[in-house]
């Protein structure tokens, strides 16, 4: 299969986020079930080429590997811009806690 390009795969997570939300919220153990990767890559290139059908038929164990696949395939990490700041913030929330336990 072609590479897809990020701003697709980024269109493909928020299908599957939002197909997944809206039907299975309430659903336990999503991510734990081992799918078809044939089904999964299919589905991918649906979602991609925005031709899904029997979008009610539509395996919602297949739709979280979707998403999980899609979020791996990105040629960048979601966070690589912001990284150093979420690591700057727990450095300073650990360095309060130390201050914090030491005025104590």
């Amino acid at each position: 299969m072609p590479k897809i390009p990020d701003d697709v795969l980024l269109d493909v997570a928020g299908f599957c986020v939002k197909y997944l939300t809206e039907r299975f919220s309430n659903e336990r153990g999503l991510f734990r079930f081992a799918v078809s990767q044939t089904d999964v890559r299919q589905l991918q290139s649906q979602i991609a080429q925005k031709t899904v059908t029997h979008r009610d038929d539509l395996d919602p164990h297949v739709v979280a590997e979707v998403l999980q696949t899609t979020y791996r395939d990105l040629e960048s990490p979601l966070l690589h811009e912001v990284y150093p700041d979420i690591l700057n913030t727990g450095m300073l929330a650990s360095t309060d806690q130390h201050r914090h336990i030491r005025s104590s």
